[in-house]
Formats: C-alpha cells, sequence, structure tokens
C-alpha cells in the first residue's frame, strides 16, 4: 500500500529547459528570416531599380510634376546613384513648358526614405538644359530632340514585395549648369508679346509643397538674355518662385552688354496667359546716347535713372514711371554756338543740364508726360507737361530764361518773357502736331515782340537796321525749340511708342 502513495517526481525543470531552448530557435529563425526577408527585398529592389516598371513609373512621376509628356533615356545605376543621357518632353495644353530637352542627368537616391514609403531624390543634376516657354513658334537657334514617349504602365507583379514599394516621390533639389530658355515677353491684345532668349543661365530649383502643390522656388545666377530689339543683358542673380502658371519674382538683377555700368533690377509677378502681370522695374546708369536718335548720339551726354511700373491686365499694359538725366550735357549743337555769340554767353557753348526729369505713364498709342523739368543754372528752366498720341503731341510747356540773358533780341524781355518768378522770366510756349514736324508759338511770339520793341524804340529804324536784329535772334530762338523738340522725338521710342 505505501507504494501507491509515493509522490510523482517533479519534471518541471526538463520542461522549463526545452521550453528555453525553443524560444531561441525561434529567436535564430526570426532573425535568419529577417535577414533573408532583407536580403531578398535588396535583391528585388535593385532588379526593380533596372525595370522598365520603374523607369515608367519616374516618367509619370516627372511628366506630372512639369505638366509634360515625355520620359528619360535608361537609366544606369552605381549604388545609389542613376544617371540618363537624355530626357525630352512636349508640355501639355496651356502648360508653361511648351517643350524642354535636358542632357547628363544625376540624381541621388536616399534609400533609407524608402522604408517610409518615400522615392526621396536628394539632388538631380543636369548638365544642361534646352527649354521652351509658353506658346509661340520654336526657336530654331536651340536644338531639340523628338520627346522620348513615356512608358506605359506595367502589370503589377505578383510578388507580394511589391506592396512595400514606395507610392509617393519627392525631389529635394534640380541643379541645372547650363540653361537655354526661350520665352515670350509681355504684351497686349494690340501687340502680343515678342520672343526673347536666354542662354548659359545657371538655376537651382526647389518642389515647394506635397507634390509640388506650392510650385517650385527658382534662383540661379549667370547667363546672358537676349531680347528682341538686339539689347543684351548679363544676368547677375535671380529668385524667383514658379506657382500655378505664374512666376513671381523676388529680385533679378542684370547688366546691360556693351555698357558701363547700366543695371537693370526688377521684381513682381509675371501671369503666363498674360491676363495679369505686373513688374517693378529700376533702371541705372544707362547712357543717354542708348535711348535718343542717332542724330543726337554726339550732342547730348549723360547717364539716365528710372523707375517704372508695368502692369498687364485683359491685354492691356500700362506703364507708370519717372525718368531722370544725371551729368547731363548740351554740346556740339550750331544753335549754342550762334547763341553765345548772339547775346555774348560762352556759358551756351556746353550747356550743362543741372536738372532733367520727368514723370510719364502710357496705355496703348498714348503716352503723357508731366512735371517736366530741364534746368541748367544760371541761364534757363523748361517745366510743363506733353501728351502723344499715336505720334502725335499736343503739350503746354514754360521756358524761364535768367534775366539779362536775352537782352540782345529786342522786346524778349518785355514783351515776350514778362512774368517774374524763383529768378526766371517765363514765356508760355505750346506745341502741337507730328513729332517729327512739331509746331510751336514761342518764335511767332518773339518775332511780335522784337518788331513791337523796335518800334518803340527806334520807330525809323524799324525796318532798316532793326529788321536784322530781328530776324538773327528769334531766327536763333526758333532753332533752339526746334532742337529741345527733336530731343522730344528722340526719346520718346524710350518708351516703345
Amino acid at each position: 500500500m505505501p507504494e501507491l502513495f509515493q509522490p510523482v517526481p517533479n519534471r518541471s525543470p526538463v520542461r522549463r529547459k526545452g521550453f528555453r531552448i525553443s524560444w531561441g530557435f525561434l529567436l535564430i529563425g526570426l532573425l535568419l528570416l529577417f535577414a533573408g526577408g532583407y536580403l531578398g527585398f535588396r535583391v528585388f529592389l535593385k532588379n526593380y531599380l533596372h525595370s522598365d516598371a520603374f523607369l515608367a513609373q519616374i516618367n509619370r512621376a516627372t511628366s506630372r510634376a512639369l505638366k509634360v509628356s515625355g520620359g528619360f533615356e535608361p537609366i544606369h545605376w552605381q549604388d545609389s546613384q542613376a544617371s540618363s543621357p537624355l530626357f525630352s518632353a512636349t508640355g501639355e495644353t496651356g502648360a508653361p513648358i511648351r517643350a524642354i530637352n535636358a542632357r547628363g542627368i544625376e540624381a541621388q537616391l536616399n534609400f533609407r526614405s524608402i522604408w517610409d514609403g518615400i522615392w526621396e531624390i536628394t539632388e538631380l543634376s543636369v548638365d544642361e538644359a534646352n527649354i521652351d516657354l509658353g506658346e509661340h513658334a520654336a526657336n530654331p537657334t536651340i536644338q531639340r530632340l523628338p520627346a522620348r514617349e513615356t512608358a506605359p504602365a506595367q502589370p503589377a507583379s505578383r510578388n507580394f514585395l511589391t506592396s512595400f514599394l514606395p507610392k509617393k516621390t519627392e525631389l529635394k533639389l534640380v541643379k541645372i549648369e547650363s540653361a537655354n530658355l526661350t520665352f515670350p515677353l509681355p504684351g497686349d491684345a494690340s501687340s502680343p508679346g515678342e520672343i526673347a532668349r536666354a542662354q548659359r543661365l545657371r538655376i537651382n530649383a526647389r518642389p515647394l509643397g506635397e507634390e509640388f502643390s506650392d510650385g517650385h522656388q527658382l534662383s540661379g545666377y549667370g547667363g546672358e538674355i537676349y531680347l528682341p530689339e538686339g539689347q543684351r543683358l548679363s544676368l547677375l542673380d535671380f529668385d524667383t518662385r514658379w506657382r500655378d502658371g505664374t512666376l513671381f519674382i523676388s529680385n533679378a538683377v542684370a547688366d546691360l552688354k556693351d555698357t558701363v555700368g547700366a543695371r537693370v533690377q526688377c521684381s513682381g509677378r509675371l501671369d503666363s496667359t498674360g491676363r495679369d502681370s505686373a513688374l517693378k522695374m529700376h533702371l541705372s546708369g544707362i547712357d543717354i546716347e542708348e535711348i535718343v536718335a542717332a542724330d543726337w548720339k554726339q550732342r547730348i551726354t549723360g547717364l539716365v535713372e528710372s523707375d517704372v511700373t508695368v502692369r498687364i491686365q485683359d491685354g492691356i499694359t500700362t506703364y507708370n514711371g519717372d525718368a531722370s538725366l544725371s551729368g547731363g550735357v548740351l554740346n556740339a549743337l550750331p544753335i549754342l554756338d550762334n547763341l553765345a555769340d548772339f547775346t555774348k554767353h560762352d556759358t551756351f557753348r556746353r550747356l550743362p543740364l543741372n536738372k532733367a526729369t520727368a514723370k510719364f505713364t502710357r496705355e496703348g498709342d498714348t503716352t503723357h508726360f508731366s512735371g517736366i523739368l530741364i534746368e541748367s543754372s544760371g541761364t534757363m528752366r523748361v517745366t510743363g507737361s506733353l501728351d502723344v498720341v499715336d505720334g502725335n503731341a499736343n503739350g503746354t510747356l514754360f521756358v524761364g530764361v535768367v534775366p539779362g540773358v536775352l537782352r540782345w533780341i529786342p522786346g524778349a524781355e518785355q514783351k515776350v518773357f514778362t512774368r517774374l518768378d524763383d529768378g526766371h522770366l517765363w514765356a508760355e510756349m505750346h506745341v502741337h502736331g507730328p513729332l517729327q514736324a512739331l509746331e510751336e508759338d514761342l518764335s511767332p511770339q518773339l518775332v511780335t515782340g522784337a518788331i513791337v520793341q523796335t518800334i518803340e524804340a527806334v520807330p525809323e529804324r524799324a525796318i532798316d537796321a532793326g529788321g536784322k536784329v530781328i530776324l538773327q535772334g528769334t531766327s536763333i530762338l526758333r532753332e533752339g525749340v526746334r532742337s529741345g523738340l527733336d530731343l522730344i522725338d528722340g526719346f520718346v521710342p524710350f518708351l516703345g511708342n
């Protein structure tokens, strides 16, 4: 009986040892499985990156971002760096890019971001890019290649590893070493914008927002801009943002080629549709010889500075601004030598312009000059306003001279320049007619004044000796007025009228 109640041996230590051994094998198995899965995924990923499916995905992502249809030549990989010899595409309807081809493309892929479900390209560099912007005829000076067709989407693989592939693509930075662009300048309903070119620009582009929702930050420096009229600008630097078909310019600075110190600085926005654009420009150091008509290039010197606001709204372009001339000098004019001889004032031979300013507005064929002020200290001053409509001028100018300057012309100070104000004797002059043949009424006033003054002073010599003085003096002033109006005619084309 006692044997029946013998205690059963405790087997729990054996079970606990077996339990520990089982978990150890399980852990090792999991590690091996993970390592195998990781290596297998690496092999799968490498094969996928070399596949047509990946090329098609990258082409679709790039085309969607740029709103174009095209793609890359086959991609070659070395570790995490990819390269392609060419990307070419054509723009979709209404897209800002009309055509693009880029050569020498390299991209750096961040493999760590794949585990976050993102294809992250940290930097994409391009040796050369040729880009047509806007709706216009292709520029024959830029070589173009047929756009590469985007490969169709490949059927999804049955391999479950495809579910681990990223569904998003992020591009951090694009660097273009040399960009050549053609783009339309702002125009209006009556005068569509002409085509300008830019060559050898260095551009950095940073996409903004998820899936480029906030556009692109574009900055860079270097290169040249060629305007339709023949001017060349040497681009110093620019900082812009592109979003929803509008280029927002924070700052852009360029020097005018073949000049010393001429510079253009601008900010504002350019709408690719031409419906609503606005630019603020500051021009400085521009030699007036670059502006006036050819026959004035040796007659006037000085540097022009101007602030201009250009607004394009619903096809209508308006200009508002002011202009000034610093260091201005009138010389090499026969009128000045004749006037110096006649008035006994040698200061007329070389006439410094201490002040020369005006405000202007322009819309279509109409230009309005206001606040005109031209002054040569100690000699003369001109103020007033002028309208130019379709090449025809109409306005009122007030001519002031320092007392005594015109004393050699009979009746000038007694009958015509009669209002004394601010140290000058003033006469009113009306101008009208075509810019190439302007008429003025100051000369007739001088003739009448000279005759009346001569008759009053020396009645018996009014037609004899006095007549010679009258004709000589008034003809000199008429020539002076004519020269001034010619200068206006030479300046107006600067505004594009």
